[in-house]
């Protein structure tokens, strides 16, 4: 019985990995994401692998992956980051930013001197609403919100020159939407938009190269070098995980309860918060297992690599069909806010399911509006999961009366009334 359990156990944790279709010899994927594009009564799902040699987009998972660069950067048309919403992509590199209005058939560069823009080496793009954010390797931190057309450098508080940032993450807190930033001199977190920045916390070694962060509710992971630093208290206050393996972690994913990170030797999962964790490289020859990006993409897990293109491999066998504790639900629902009437703030329950075709995340949105149909605040919009979820609108900049709040997910929307009373 104990050997057919650690055979079970390590067929798990060691499973079989599929290295997905050529990409043009491309070997540093940098970068994997995914866009829904809802078209007349159809849904498809895109997914994209930003490259050396420009960017590929697959809408089976990597069964197959097709080459665009038309429009991007001749000498260098390298993809270090990509932030897509339907056909809309935006894309980071050194040659650039890039925007795609036809899902990445035709680029148009959005950043250059000109408009105020003079960071190079653009590692990381992030969108809220009309807010789009880059960060740099060489001029630090910008913010657009009209498409591009002008950006402004927000680096207050960071050191002068600017830290390389590596990666650039955005969290939710109490509807109030923090900046994260994984630098080369630590990290640093901004609470308004990025006008000031300030040093996360205590307990990383000064100087210390972040190369990658994530954030699961409270808990946030920073890698280095050297091995991973763990906060439980938002950033406030960090130590380094003994139970993390000592590699180079690139790249994380959170899915549900667990977390995926990529390494300079392979890629680990934890399923306790980033305490404890466990190899499952599995297949993936040595030579292939630095890990330079990491994403769950529908049913699948996929590691980009730095000598060997994409590989994946099936959720099933490596994660529970738990998420966040709780059932996968079996209909969108939108629950009435609690409490209502409220001041300032009230909370907000909400259900995603499992599509049909098992396609993963859905582009959920949650809007609040007037009693004259002016949109008032955004409080979601993002990539979700299945789950039942729960967030809190604070509606302390708004003038007491009637608001609605919609629920946009899939082809689905629903529509709920609350009242606020100061």
């Amino acid at each position: 019985m104990f050997l057919l359990l650690h055979l079970l156990i390590s067929s798990g944790l060691n499973g079989q990995w599929q290295h997905t279709a050529p990409l043009a010899n491309s070997e540093y994927v940098y970068c994997l994401t995914q866009t829904v594009v809802a078209q007349q009564s159809s849904i498809t799902y895109y997914q994209y692998a930003g490259t050396d040699k420009g960017g590929f987009i697959s809408d089976n998972y990597g069964d197959s992956w097709t080459q665009f660069k038309n429009g991007l950067s001749a000498s260098d048309p390298s993809i270090l980051s990509i932030a897509a919403k339907g056909l809309e992509i935006y894309s980071g590199g050194y040659g650039g930013i890039y925007i795609s209005t036809n899902g990445g058939g035709l680029w148009t560069p959005m950043a250059d001197y000109s408009r105020g823009f003079i960071g190079a080496g653009v590692t990381s793009i992030a969108y809220n609403g009309a807010l789009l954010m880059a960060a740099t390797s060489s001029s630090g931190f910008y913010i657009t919100t009209d498409k591009g057309n002008s950006w402004q450098a927000m680096n207050t508080g960071f050191p002068s020159p600017p830290p390389w940032i590596y990666s650039l993450i955005t969290v939710n807190r109490s509807n109030v939407l923090y900046f994260y930033a994984a630098t080369g001199n630590g990290v640093y977190v901004s609470p308004n938009n990025g006008t000031n920045w300030y040093k996360a916390g205590t307990g990383i070694p000064e100087s210390t190269i972040i190369n990658s962060i994530c954030a699961m509710n409270n808990i946030f992971l920073a890698g280095t070098a050297n091995g991973l630093y763990r906060s439980a208290d938002w950033g406030a206050t960090w130590g380094k995980v003994a139970g993390a393996p000592v590699y180079s972690f690139s790249s994380f994913v959170v899915y549900g309860k667990y977390i995926f990170g990529g390494t300079s030797y392979g890629v680990y999962i934890s399923s306790d918060g980033g305490n404890t964790w466990n190899s499952i490289t599995g297949n993936i020859p040595t030579n292939a297992s630095n890990i330079m990006s990491v994403a769950v993409l529908g049913n699948y897990l996929l590691a980009g690599t730095y000598q060997g293109g994409v590989w994946r491999r099936p959720l099933a066998g490596l994660v529970s069909n738990e998420k966040k504790g709780i059932e996968i639900p079996s209909g969108y629902a939108l629950e009435q806010n609690y409490p209502n009437p409220f001041n300032p703030s009230t909370e907000i329950r909400y259900s995603i399911p499992a599509l049909g075709d098992n396609s993963g995340l859905q582009h959920v949105i949650i809007k609040v509006y007037d009693i004259l149909g002016r949109e008032a605040a955004r409080v979601v919009d993002e990539y979700q999961s299945p789950g039942v979820y729960s967030v809190r609108f604070n509606g302390g900049n708004l003038s007491s009366g009637i608001y609605f709040y919609i629920l946009e997910a899939g082809k689905e929307s629903f529509v709920k009334k609350m009242i606020l009373l100061k």
